[in-house]
């Protein structure tokens, strides 16, 4: 059985934001302990575990959003949640730090600050962010209501604890997912000029 396959198991099992705040959390300890490497095996150790729970937020975002938002509006949310704002102020923290001129290394820093920032925001997450929007306290029983109604049009519910073979086949074979994929790789790839 493939990780991304256990790891989406356990995020249907557990209260989302449950799943979701202990992945933010562990990579924001993670980023931390970075900061505090100094030679080449346990920088290695780090790395590979904080990859290791950002790929846990891929699968947490996505069901998140997959319980608000109908099949036809999720891409651009997730697109949103996952592309555009965390790199964007991660470009933000790194040029802010990178006019520091002191003792400490920048990159310590860098990984510091946005560890410190993601064990903040994994609080955040815990305290305000609702499981579903049934547990959603801002929102009135009439808001509830419409929301449920609209994920009734599409057929996928809010939320569902089974995992469905057949869902995973359907996933392989459309071409979303490969697209999504795609674009996951292509974030990845490194500028030849540097």
């Amino acid at each position: 059985m493939s990780p991304d396959n256990d790891a989406n198991k356990t995020a249907c099992r557990l209260p989302a934001v449950l799943y979701f705040s202990f992945a933010v959390l562990c990579w924001g300890v993670l980023a931390c302990c970075m900061a505090a490497c100094s030679s080449f095996a346990p920088i290695f150790v780090c790395r590979f575990l904080l990859g290791g729970f950002e790929a846990l937020l891929i699968p947490a975002v996505t069901l998140i959003v997959a319980m608000w938002y109908k099949p036809e509006e999720q891409p651009r949310r997730n697109s949103i949640i996952l592309n555009v704002i965390a790199p964007i102020l991660n470009g933000f923290v790194a040029w802010v730090v990178g006019y520091y001129k002191g003792p400490y290394a920048v990159w310590k820093i860098i990984f510091l600050l946005v560890g410190c920032l993601t064990i903040a925001w994994s609080a955040v997450v815990y305290f305000f962010l609702p499981s579903n929007p049934l547990e959603a306290k801002r929102l009135s029983p009439r808001e509830k209501y419409i929301i449920i109604q609209r994920k009734a049009a599409d057929n996928t519910g809010v939320e569902n604890k089974s995992f469905k073979l057949e869902q995973v086949k359907e996933a392989f074979l459309d071409l979303k997912t490969w697209l999504i994929w795609l674009a996951i790789i292509a974030l990845q790839v490194r500028d030849p000029r540097r």
